[in-house]
């Protein structure tokens, strides 16, 4: 794909909502691009990560592992996958936040071209740029804040349920 229609995919990301395309084009300039095979994994539950993610073509799957108990002292694990993501999506920017693990898998379903943003260039970007670092952190707390919401609407349900399931 060239330049132009990189930059103009990047905005229709959510990520970047708000920005300028001359803020947009200084983003693009810190990232660099890969194309992963079906049925890899991008990043793995319980690694270190220091890049984030954003699907350009392709689609991904995100997994966690559960702990599930098969008898009174034996436990199994299963992968369970959550969510599929395509195109526009973006994915592990927990690592530009923080320096911690993963807290889940992310696997490719089909060939996936992404962008990649480094913690280290983000950050440089954000010291050079402080207004493109603020909208961006905005950005992602905003997604963060409606994951957050349809997690505890889910959770609510879960409780509901369980709640009515004792007391049959």
């Amino acid at each position: 794909m060239s330049q132009d229609a990189d930059l103009s995919f990047l905005k229709t990301v959510i990520l970047f909502e708000g920005l300028t395309a001359e803020q947009i084009e200084k983003i693009a300039a810190i990232m660099s691009k890969e194309t992963i095979p079906a049925h890899s994994d991008i990043l793995q539950e319980g690694e270190k990560g220091t890049r984030m993610y954003i699907i350009q073509e392709g689609t991904a799957e995100v997994s966690r592992t559960l702990t599930l108990k098969v008898t009174r002292n034996e436990f199994g694990q299963k992968e369970k996958t959550f969510i599929q993501l395509g195109p526009g999506f973006f994915f592990g920017e927990m690592a530009l936040l923080e320096n911690d693990v993963r807290s889940a898998t992310v696997t490719t379903i089909t060939n996936c071209t992404l962008f990649i943003i480094e913690q280290d260039h983000f950050n440089g970007l954000c010291e050079a740029y402080p207004e493109i670092g603020y909208k961006i952190l905005r950005n992602i707390a905003r997604t963060i804040s409606g994951r957050l919401r349809r997690t505890n609407q889910d959770v609510l349900k879960l409780t509901t349920a369980l709640r009515l399931a004792l007391t049959r």
